[in-house]
């Protein structure tokens, strides 16, 4: 039996996809434009309460250009998953996408704490609430079509 739903599901997760291989690009490309400014001086003012130094701006420009690139890299992965777990039917895909957002979302939110960044604890949880559901749905509906 098809399920009217799995495709709608399938599409919001590959829109997750583009929407993290756009926001990889802006990183790489568009970390220095002054819409990312509160942005920078949240994350600086975490490390040098006091003022940070010019080196260390340029640091955390380039730490996050290059996490672009990497988000850009995963968004692909991202991608080429979800086609596998579409064409094949195989439960197993969705599960380890699922694996693998509970053991990064956990971690990524711990390590921004430790600075209290809230905003990635919110940008995570946004993530997290919106990509498991339908990744559970997807492992539920062909796990039973096996």
């Amino acid at each position: 039996m098809e399920y009217e739903f799995r495709p709608w599901l399938v599409r919001w997760l590959y829109g997750y996809a583009f929407l993290h291989f756009l926001v990889g690009i802006g990183m790489t490309w568009m970390m220095e434009s002054t819409f990312f400014e509160s942005y920078h001086q949240l994350v600086l003012g975490r490390f040098w309460p006091e003022g940070s130094s010019v080196i260390a701006r340029e640091l955390h420009l380039w730490w996050l250009k290059l996490f672009g690139a990497t988000l850009q890299f995963a968004a692909i992965f991202m991608a080429v998953l979800i086609y596998m777990g579409d064409r094949t039917r195989r439960a197993a895909v969705w599960l380890w996408m699922m694996i693998g957002l509970v053991v990064w979302g956990p971690q990524d939110i711990y390590v921004s704490l430790q600075r209290d960044l809230w905003i990635h604890l919110w940008i995570d949880l946004f993530v997290l609430s919106s990509m498991l559901p339908p990744l559970f749905l997807l492992w539920r509906v062909d796990s039973k079509a096996v």
